[in-house]
Parts: structure tokens; C-alpha cells; sequence
């Protein structure tokens, strides 16, 4: 990611979704942000989201293209899963990535490499942090890049805590999308 690149963060209102946008526009990228419901749209615009739209809206893939100057997105990154992800790839410009992150909607279901193909040439990922975390130099570098930028001011709210015993509580509040910000369990 770099200055000026477009940015897509579905479930914007959500804590790592938020401090993503954060961070990117920290960095000087645009970031369009979605949400699954109204409330939630105010949440990810104090996250700095430039705009914000309903997923659930028909029409949200061409709203993307208009706010991005009618291009595509350089950087999609989905945390939503099932039916979201296939629409996802019809926003993102040819060389630009699709990072899934999250099932909250449902599985993913198959994805044939041809809609990724020719044409668009989209990468598509699906990082894992236990890997990152295995290795040492690079968890290292990533944890002094993330020190850098909470002293250069990121910062990311709770949006909600929990007590360890309420964890199920936690999970069901999560996967029915009633929480927003970063979610906590605490002893």
C-alpha cells in the first residue's frame, strides 16, 4: 500500500477492521469503508473511513467505483466472508489484492482462479498471523512498525469487553455482528 492507493474494508465498524483503517490512512491511503447496518456507519467513519456505505445495499460495488474515482480499489480487504468475497473481486483494479481475513457471513464458497485470471490478474490472500508470528524476524519488524505508529498517535478504542466466563457471549455478540472496535476478554 502506498499514498493515494483506494482502499475497501468490509465490516468497517469492526476493531481490526478500524485500526486497519487507521493505520492506512495514517499512511496516506483512501479507505471506503462497509458495514452491516446503519448504527455501525458513524463507527467507521470516526475510524476515518473517507466514506462508508451499506454492504447490503444492490448497488454497493458501483458506489466503490464512483468514490474511487471511478477506478477500482487497489487493496480489498474482506473480513466478512461467504457471499462477500466473490462480489469483492468485481472492485479491485487488475494487480490488486483481495486479503480474506474472516468468515463472520458463512463459508467461502469455492473460488475458480479464472475470476481472478487474465484479464484483472488479482492476487488473492489469506494471511494467517500464526505463521507471521513464527517467524522471528519478521514478527520482530512488524512489532516495531506497529510501536511506531501508536507513538506516531494510532490508536484503536475497545469497543466492547467481556468477562472470560461470558466468553461464549462474546463470540455469539461477534458472529451476530451486535459489537463494534475491538472486542476483549478480561479475567
Amino acid at each position: 500500500m502506498k499514498a493515494d492507493d483506494w482502499l475497501l474494508v468490509h465490516s468497517a465498524a469492526g476493531g481490526w477492521e478500524q485500526f486497519v483503517t487507521r493505520w492506512s490512512t495514517m499512511k496516506g491511503a483512501r479507505v471506503i469503508g462497509s458495514t452491516g447496518s446503519a448504527a455501525k456507519v458513524k463507527t467507521a467513519q470516526a475510524a476515518d473511513a473517507a466514506e462508508v456505505f451499506l454492504h447490503t445495499d444492490a448497488a454497493w460495488a458501483e458506489k466503490v467505483r464512483e468514490i474511487a474515482d471511478s477506478r477500482e480499489v487497489h487493496i480489498a480487504i474482506d473480513g466478512t466472508g461467504g457471499f462477500m468475497l466473490a462480489s469483492t473481486f468485481s472492485v479491485v483494479c487488475p494487480f490488486g489484492i483481495v486479503a480474506s481475513l474472516g468468515q463472520s457471513a458463512g463459508p467461502i464458497p469455492p473460488v475458480r482462479v479464472e475470476e481472478l485470471g487474465f484479464a484483472r490478474s488479482i492476487a488473492l490472500i489469506q494471511p494467517s498471523s500464526i505463521a507471521y508470528a513464527d517467524d522471528a524476524d519478521l514478527y520482530r519488524q512488524g512489532a516495531e512498525d506497529l510501536m511506531q505508529a501508536f507513538q506516531n498517535g494510532l490508536e484503536n478504542p475497545v469497543g466492547a469487553e467481556y468477562t472470560l466466563t461470558d466468553a461464549a457471549k462474546a463470540h455469539s455478540d461477534l458472529e451476530a455482528g451486535r459489537t463494534t472496535g475491538s472486542v476483549i476478554l478480561t479475567v
